[in-house]
């Protein structure tokens, strides 16, 4: 069974920050935790507030997918708040949702909240009234319905809420709060007894887990009362203050009364003018939620003295941190709090008082209390609700006639249902192009009329290829990648981009089709694949822009070496990486390297020294390919000095690779002078340009006095020169300090030429059983391991190293980005890491 759940209820500035946002990130973590098998959970997002979106797809990607997640992108040009005689613009942004929810094919769809459509950027509530497809609706309460001369005395705006009541009345399901709320439902909508369902609320886990500690610096240094509520006149303030008012004169003195809630300059002026000359009252305002579960485990006790709520959140959070509660007795609270003790007519203050004295009074019987509601919170989870939802939707679906709980066979078809749609969204006064537009950017929608796209950054080497290194992976990476999307069907393509002064381009030398301005549409992957270490920070608007398009940012790690050995690289290089790299944490959704034991060591470093990072951060890796065929070069004669040094059949050991201080090229040759010392006649070939800080190395290399007999330096070699090399040669030789990996391990494997490694774990990872080890320089080992091979004893079978091609490079690193298998997931603090798949990808031996 799929089920759509729209969660604009945690979108809109109206609702985000208030009950209906949290309501709706709980029950939607509580349903994706308590699906099975037979539920597919799909989240729809409201585009028009992009702020939101990489926020919400992260708090629940514990137990959701990124692909659960989809966005649309209502057409811009509609008008908010919608006129008393109703909207065209909104019933056009209705069709626009109720087209995405189509491309879904869902069995059901549950709007969060159909109270929404007053804000801009807001889709009004509606009824998605797809053909044999369940429409729910989450059911908070019917507030403004009793007080209509506050809340609806506007006429645009009573006019929309009695609207409104109308998806209430239309829906096939109404999922209610609360028994109270079920109950009011029943009375003031018509609707029979079986189609409204009540399946409860929850607080935020961070109430349940978060340990108590001191008394933050928002707080009084006194003994307090904690009074609890907002804005609306429901939430009865003055008689929390006419109770606190009404204590004895000792009381009042000993105590504060303090107010956690968002209020209008009017309405505290008003409050403050209540109480002045009773006893002391402070005001929070706008809290965290760290700071009100502050508040709450310091408060002698709370008052929630509302009128008229759907559930009573705010009672529930202070229950659950074992806070004395002292509440109304209407409405949904005696279902919360359960004690009538505890409970008070929010129209007798001076009940409320004798109560709150009682409490104020006994310490023992408030920590009693404490104990009592705490232990009662615990029957309120989400993980309930969620399986109560999920379970009233299959038990509505199954109901239906002919429903089985099955999804029937996809019948989507984008371009019938966009002939459809553009119709009743043009009727808004939408021009269509717009529409059209905004379709484009739309999750399944767009994929219908676009392909979904990988964009890789190439920024570096689009405009600086020296053929070598990262741009070596980089252009054989992009080439294979596109060739590897080809071969699955052309479901996703790839587009590689560069940076070009603040703007995001493609990169018609990479391929790309122009290179005009890229725009995102919903749900897209960028690679950051190319060294764009000193670029990074240009980037940001570019994820801003992905991200609240539902999209998201893996970032290529090659290795650590900045951080772990910064000795050995270019001087500044160390700093550059360091930011680019706690860039790259906070700005990534996913970390990609090029073995498991870079992977590793990343997530590694990033626990032992504390790095922020986002949240649920995914850390993976895969291997890297050869793009030296075996086959190439033959047929063709070396050339020059290599040519004369190949010709000599003596024992040759190759080296390959850039001639820097963490390749240890002088272990190498320091162990070849021991065997020459003795007579030896073995020979070293070093093929790769020169690097950085080894100046001296490099003259002592030139004026060696083997040069040119029993040692060759040949820099800038073309790939034909190293396929000779490779073939002619009797070992690979690979001192190196660090790697992140060892292409040439692998490219002499695909030649047939094994290799003696230093033995370091990504050096034993990429060799596997087709190498041979010796210590991180250690010369005479070395020099033991090569006049080992030169005299003709046994080196393994380099078939027995693994060894892909960067068609099956680039599938791995595929499989890595879309089919979620990453090594380590990392939390930010106070959520426990999860562990990944730690063996993929499975390696072939070739």
């Amino acid at each position: 069974m799929r089920i759509v759940l729209d969660l604009q209820g945690a979108q809109t500035i109206g609702s985000r920050n208030r009950g209906i946002g949290r309501y709706s990130m709980g029950l939607a973590g509580g349903m994706a935790r308590a699906a099975g098998p037979w539920v597919d959970l799909r989240i729809v997002l409201n585009g028009a507030f992009p702020d939101t979106i990489e926020p919400i797809i992260n708090a629940l990607s514990a137990d959701l997918p990124r692909d659960a997640f989809s966005v649309y992108f209502p057409p811009e040009g509609a008008i908010w708040p919608p006129p008393p005689e109703g909207d065209p613009a909104q019933a056009a942004l209705a069709a626009a949702a109720r087209l995405h929810y189509a491309s879904l094919e869902p069995d059901a769809v549950l709007l969060s909240s159909a109270m929404e459509g007053v804000g801009f950027g807001d889709v009004a509530g509606f009824d998605p009234a797809l053909p044999n497809v369940l429409s729910a609706a989450v059911f908070h309460d019917l507030t403004p319905l009793h007080d209509s001369e506050r809340f609806l005395s506007s006429p645009p705006i009573h006019a929309y809420y009695h609207r409104q009541l109308d998806v209430f009345r239309s829906v096939d399901r109404l999922l209610a709060n609360s028994d109270a709320t079920r109950a009011d439902g029943l009375e003031n909508l018509g609707r029979h007894a079986d189609e409204i369902v009540t399946i409860g609320a929850a607080t935020a886990s961070v109430f349940r887990t978060r340990l108590k500690g001191p008394p933050g610096p928002h707080l009084p240094s006194e003994p307090y009362i904690l009074l609890l509520g907002g804005v609306d006149p429901n939430k009865n303030l003055a008689c929390g203050i006419e109770a606190a008012g009404h204590l004895p004169a000792e009381l009042r003195e000993d105590y504060t009364l303090l107010h956690c809630g968002v209020l209008e300059r009017k309405a505290r002026d008003a409050l403050e003018a209540q109480m002045r000359g009773r006893m002391p009252m402070r005001f929070l305002g706008h809290v965290t939620d760290d700071e009100l579960i502050n508040a709450l485990d310091h408060a002698e006790v709370v008052l929630f003295p509302s009128r008229l709520e759907g559930f009573g959140l705010p009672a529930l959070e202070a229950m659950t941190r074992g806070t004395p509660v002292l509440a109304s007795n209407t409405t949904s609270l005696p279902e919360v709090v359960g004690d009538p003790d505890l409970l008070c007519d929010p129209d007798n203050p001076e009940e409320m008082s004798k109560r709150l004295e009682t409490l104020l009074r006994d310490p023992a019987r408030r920590t009693t209390v404490g104990h009592r509601l705490r232990a009662r919170s615990e029957r309120f989870t989400w993980d309930a609700v969620g399986r109560r939802a999920l379970d009233a939707l299959a038990a509505a679906v199954e109901a239906r006639p002919g429903g089985d709980g099955l999804r029937p066979a996809p019948t989507y078809d984008a371009d019938a249902a966009i002939a459809d749609a553009v119709p009743a969204v043009a009727a808004g006064g939408l021009p269509a192009g717009r529409v059209i537009d905004s379709l484009l950017q739309s999750g399944r929608v767009g994929a219908e009329l676009g392909t979904p796209r990988l964009l890789v950054d190439v920024t570096v080497t689009n405009t600086s290829d020296a053929g070598t290194g990262i741009q070596r992976v980089v252009n054989a990476t992009v080439g294979h990648l596109h060739h590897a999307l080809v071969a699955d069907g052309g479901a996703r393509a790839m587009v590689p981009v560069a940076l070009n002064g603040r703007a995001l381009r493609g990169a018609p030398r990479f391929g790309a089709p122009s290179d005009a301005p890229i725009r995102f549409r919903a749900g897209e992957t960028m690679l950051m694949l190319d060294s764009s270490w000193n670029q990074y920070p240009d980037f940001a608007p570019a994820f801003a822009d992905l991200r609240g398009h539902g999209g998201r940012v893996v970032t290529t790690v090659y290795d650590l070496t900045p951080l772990l050995h910064p000795a050995v690289v270019i001087r500044g290089m160390p700093e550059v990486f360091d930011a680019w790299f706690r860039r790259a944490l906070v700005e990534s959704d996913g970390l990609v390297c090029i073995s498991r034991a870079v992977a590793d060591e990343v997530a590694a470093y990033i626990r032992a020294h504390g790095l922020p990072h986002r949240d649920g951060l995914r850390i993976g890796w895969w291997h890297l390919g050869s793009d030296l065929p075996a086959g190439e070069g033959e047929g063709a004669r070396p050339q020059g000095a290599l040519a004369r040094f190949l010709a000599v059949t003596t024992p040759t050991f190759l080296m390959v690779g850039t001639v820097e201080p963490r390749k240890r090229h002088a272990t190498a040759l320091e162990a070849m002078e021991r065997l020459w010392a003795g007579g030896s006649p073995a020979r070293l070939l070093i093929m790769g340009r020169q690097g950085w800080n080894i100046e001296e190395f490099a003259e002592r290399l030139r004026n060696h006095p083997e040069a040119g007999a029993r040692l060759l330096w040949l820099e800038g070699p073309s790939d034909t020169e190293l396929a000779h090399a490779y073939r002619a040669a009797s070992a690979l030789l690979f001192p190196s300090l660090y790697e992140g990996y060892g292409l040439p391990i692998v490219e002499a494997a695909r030649m047939g030429l094994g290799a003696i490694c230093s033995d370091i774990p990504v050096l034993r990872e990429v060799g596997g059983e087709g190498a041979m080890y010796a210590p991180v320089g250690d010369v005479q080992k070395w020099a033991e391991a090569i006049s080992a091979v030169a005299d003709d004893r046994a080196l393994p079978d380099p078939s027995h190293t693994p060894a892909l091609s960067w068609d099956e490079s680039t599938r791995h690193l595929l499989e890595v980005l879309y089919a979620d298998r990453w090594r380590h997931v990392l939390r930010t603090p106070n959520m426990e890491d999860e562990a990944g798949d730690a063996n993929f990808p499975e390696r072939t031996e070739k």
